[in-house]
């Protein structure tokens, strides 16, 4: 109210800056803050400022093709302004995107660096090793590109996606994976077979499970597969990473517990909803998906399908592998109540029917189920 009653007095150009940054465009003095902006020019340093939060409005109006030009002008010029802008600009026009393309062309975002909080001080990284530099070159996905690719678009449309060389291959490769894990969850084997081999291509390490999976006959032995290879990587997830995501190997423990799909707390779905381009039945498809992998605990999904699998089939060489890793998954990954039971289960299982394997000897533990990191 103030910044408003300042820029009515005085014209000034720092206060229309105030004014416009924080008003909403429910506000009746909306209109006349955007006819003062689209005066300034854009050798003014509030240009990029007053141009973003114009477009910022304009979309609230609904006046969404403004918008758009408004925000396509200021992303043609992306040499000449600040990474962050550039970012805070693309993130904008994300949410008007008309399409797929659009949504992906404008989801990919160039950090300004990392930090890391390990310690509880949010600190710049040492970016002394290779990996954390390629990291900051970017580009990776920010939270809302993340959000949109994890809760709403549905499996048809991801699977677009994966595909899509609107996308950088890194990116693109994350994306694939995610929706491959998310076909399998879903029971959809058709489509994780058509993925596969875009999952392979930017994963060759998965290569083998996969095509075990593959090569699986019959649902029940399909299943076990499948849970068998995530069991073995327990970085395999359903969901898409916003920032470096995970930077452990798949096939490693991480650390901090960031095993078989726990950091998903870290996204705020809220803050978001269905890109304006899905119709209704896409929608529901992306509703109706979200409820039941939301539903799925990762260790307790996982000992299922491994006691099961050991119990009817007792003489496959993966069976005391898979009971092991089952003991990891409950006590590393993000486990609850059930994860206990399922865990007891397990060892007992291995140490009765495969007192003499390797694995009973390093499985000489088992843990409660104790909830996921943050949690």
């Amino acid at each position: 109210a103030h910044s408003l009653e300042q820029w009515k007095a005085t014209s000034s150009l720092s206060w229309l800056v105030a004014a416009i940054a924080e008003i909403s465009s429910s506000d009746p003095n909306a209109p006349a803050l955007i006819e003062s902006a689209d005066k300034i020019r854009p050798g003014s340093p509030a240009f990029a400022t007053v141009t973003y939060h114009t477009a910022r409005l304009l979309i609230g109006l609904g006046k969404t093709d403004e918008a758009r030009a408004k925000l396509d002008a200021m992303l043609g010029n992306r040499d000449e302004l600040p990474r962050s802008t550039m970012n805070q600009i693309a993130a904008l026009r994300m949410s008007v995107a008309r399409n797929l393309n659009e949504l992906l062309e404008y989801a990919p975002r160039t950090p300004l660096g990392l930090t890391d909080d390990a310690d509880s001080d949010e600190l710049p990284s040492e970016l002394d090793g290779q990996g954390l530099k390629e990291l900051v070159a970017g580009p990776l996905f920010d939270q809302d590109g993340a959000g949109a690719l994890t809760r709403w678009l549905p499996l048809s449309v991801l699977m677009q996606a994966a595909s899509s060389r609107t996308l950088p291959p890194r990116l693109r490769g994350q994306v694939a994976l995610a929706t491959f894990i998310r076909a399998i969850l879903l029971g959809n084997a058709a489509a994780a077979r058509d993925l596969a081999p875009l999952v392979t291509q930017s994963f060759p390490q998965l290569k083998p499970p996969i095509n075990e999976w593959l090569a699986a006959q019959g649902p029940d032995a399909q299943r076990f597969a499948a849970a068998f290879m995530m069991l073995q990587n327990p970085g395999l997830r359903f969901y898409v990473d916003p920032g470096p995501g995970r930077i452990t190997e798949l096939d490693k423990i991480d650390s901090l517990r960031d095993n078989w799909w726990p950091s998903l707390v870290a996204q705020n779905f809220q803050k978001q909803t269905y890109p304006g381009f899905l119709f209704a039945a896409q929608k529901k498809s992306a509703d109706e998906e979200w409820q039941k992998l939301s539903a799925i605990n990762a260790p307790n999904f996982l000992c299922s399908e491994a006691i099961d699998w050991a119990q009817t089939h007792p003489n496959d060489e993966r069976s005391p592998e898979a009971l092991y890793r089952c003991l990891r998954a409950v006590h590393l990954g993000c486990s609850n109540s059930q994860g206990t039971v399922l865990a007891r289960s397990a060892f007992v299982l291995l140490h009765r029917h495969y007192p003499q394997s390797s694995w009973a000897a390093t499985g000489s533990l088992w843990y409660k189920g104790d909830g996921c990191p943050g949690s």
